[in-house]
């Protein structure tokens, strides 16, 4: 999970810190809204990876416990 965690947070971070060091050229442009949005795709992918390692784990709690 770490490894997939780490691709997924990896987009995440860099714009986080591409927007911080550009700040004064996106306030300017008045691109805000444009970066807001790619913000909110970006932790939608990132949330899909620990949803789907969410729903695996109980998939095979479930599983072991009616084996068990």
């Amino acid at each position: 999970m770490s490894r997939i965690e780490s691709i997924s947070n990896s987009p995440v971070h860099n714009m986080f810190s591409e927007t911080v060091d550009g700040l004064s050229t996106v306030r300017a442009l008045s691109l805000q809204e444009g970066d807001v949005d790619e913000m909110i795709k970006r932790l939608n992918l990132n949330a899909r990876s620990h949803f789907y390692w969410d729903m695996a784990s109980c998939w095979f709690g479930t599983r072991l416990g009616c084996v068990g």
